[in-house]
Formats: C-alpha cells, sequence, structure tokens
C-alpha cells in the first residue's frame, strides 16, 4: 500500500522549517537599569521620564570626549559659553536643586519650567553679558536663571518672582550655591531674591540694571502693558529679552514703530531645538538694546 503524504500549505511549510532552524530555547534578554526602570521626575511636563538635564549631561559628555576633558579631574570654574561649561552648570544645577523642595509648576506647561544651558548660552552672547553687569529676572520662578548668570559670567542679580513657593526654594539653594561660587576663582557672586509683583518692584528702578529678562509668556496682558510703557525708562545701553514682542517692529505701516525704533534696536533670537524644559522645538524670544535716544 502507497504512503500516504502529509501535503502542507507555503506559508505552513515555512514556518515548520523556521521552527526547525530555531533553537529549542531563547536566549534571555539583558536586562539594564533603563529597561528595569525609568525614574519620573515629578513635574516635569511633557519631556517624559528624564531629568531636567539627562539629555543635555549625554551631549555634552560626548562634546567634552573631543575637547579632551576629563570629569575627574574639571576645574571648580563654570565658563560663560562652550559645550563644557553647559554641561558642569546644568550638573551643578541638578545637584543644588534635587535637594531642594520641587517647584509649583502651575496648570500651564510652561510654568515655572527652565531656559536650559545652551539657551543661557545664547543669551550671554547675543546680550554680551560679562560680569560688569546687573541682571534683573522678572518672574525669576525657582532663580534658575539668576543662577546660571552668576554664576557664568559672575555678574550680580536680582530674581523678582510672584510665587511665593518658588521664591522660597531660590532662596533655600543660595547658601548651596554660595558653597559652590566658593571653590571658583572668580569674585564672590551677589544675587537677591524679591517675592513681590515686578509692578510693584520696577518703577524707579529700572537704571540699576543692565540686563534684563522679561520670563511673561504666561504673563497677564495687563503686565505686559506696564512693561511696554516702562522699557523706555530703563538707561541707554540696557539690554531688553523678553519672551512676548514688547516692541513690535516687523509692522513699518505703523506710526508707532518709527517712534519705538528711535528708543530701541531690536533683534529677533531663536533658542536652539531643546533648548527649553517644556518643548523640545524652537521658537523666538527678543532683544531690544535701549538707544541713546531721550525723546
Amino acid at each position: 500500500m502507497p504512503k500516504t503524504r502529509t501535503h502542507c500549505t507555503p506559508t505552513k511549510a515555512a514556518a515548520k522549517q523556521k521552527q526547525m532552524k530555531s533553537p529549542a530555547s531563547k536566549t534571555p534578554v539583558r536586562k539594564t537599569a533603563k529597561t528595569e526602570k525609568k525614574q519620573v521626575v515629578r513635574g516635569y511636563g511633557n519631556r517624559g521620564p528624564r531629568t531636567t538635564s539627562e539629555w543635555l549631561l549625554k551631549s555634552a559628555k560626548e562634546a567634552s570626549k573631543k575637547l579632551n576633558f576629563d570629569e575627574e579631574e574639571e576645574e571648580d570654574d563654570i565658563g560663560p559659553v562652550g559645550d563644557v561649561a553647559n554641561y558642569k552648570m546644568s550638573k551643578l544645577k541638578e545637584e543644588i536643586y534635587g535637594t531642594c523642595a520641587p517647584r509649583e509648576m502651575g496648570c500651564k506647561a510652561t510654568c515655572a519650567k527652565w531656559m536650559l544651558e545652551p539657551t543661557v548660552e545664547q543669551m550671554i552672547r547675543s546680550a554680551n553679558i560679562t560680569a560688569k553687569d546687573r541682571f534683573l529676572d522678572l518672574g525669576s520662578a525657582d532663580g534658575h536663571l539668576v543662577y546660571s548668570m552668576a554664576t557664568r559670567t559672575g555678574c550680580s542679580g536680582v530674581g523678582v518672582e510672584l510665587t511665593r513657593h518658588n521664591h522660597t526654594v531660590a532662596l533655600e539653594a543660595l547658601p548651596k550655591f554660595k558653597k559652590a561660587w566658593a571653590k571658583m576663582s572668580r569674585k564672590e557672586r551677589t544675587v537677591e531674591f524679591v517675592n513681590t509683583d515686578l509692578r510693584k518692584f520696577l518703577p524707579g528702578r529700572e537704571t540699576e540694571f543692565s540686563v534684563v529678562w522679561i520670563a511673561n509668556l504666561l504673563m497677564p496682558i495687563e503686565v505686559d502693558a506696564f512693561l511696554m510703557r516702562t522699557l523706555r525708562n530703563f538707561a541707554p545701553g540696557t539690554r531688553i529679552m523678553s519672551m512676548r514682542d514688547l516692541v513690535p517692529h516687523h509692522r513699518p505701516d505703523r506710526e508707532q514703530q518709527a517712534e519705538d525704533l528711535k528708543w530701541f534696536s531690536c533683534q529677533d533670537l531663536q533658542w536652539p531645538k531643546g533648548g527649553v524644559e517644556w518643548d523640545d522645538c524652537q521658537d523666538t524670544y527678543y532683544l531690544y538694546t535701549r538707544t541713546s535716544y531721550m525723546g
């Protein structure tokens, strides 16, 4: 009696052949710390389970290798510009703020979030910030930008913040930054934080500052209106950076623009990709330099 042959469809035959070639047991996947557990940092917005500077530390370490930078033998000083300076400043802030109370973020994704170190470097370059300057941060949150500017350039700084909790976090970090500054060769930094409405703080003090940062992305429209009236009170040569355009300079048909451009030279800047904590995209902020015009 002839043997009965079993017919397989091409799909079944291929599967059977693959099964015969496959080892009996698969090699277990080696787990790493990254696959086993992800640390979610409170209040980090839409960037997912990463610490504020994790992505920066990785890219800066790669840049550091190219510069023959040995992390174990690094100097205490942190320079104003460069990948290594970005790395070291980011690392210092992570260490200090990691021991402080968490920031109060608010309901918006950008509330109290950081301008990260590549953007800080861009601000230092664009506004030519040096140790001779006095830096004012309007809407300073937990003081991160004031500390970056003071540490990297040696300038003095003042932060004005309305939220009491974030003001308290900035004060909590102050002795820790002072301890870090004591190890650096530059002069002692002078920083101050004020818990008040900027509309109460600013009048009569405009000429005390040579560089101003306005974190007004989420400020009420009436605050912008106040600032637009106040900008001309700053001394000639003052560099003012703002997240929203307080001196509209893209409308040549506007009569007010002709007057504004007598008082300010205007420049559109764009923070680098990944230069802010709340988003990976690039976006525009503005630099106004006060001219010598006095009306």
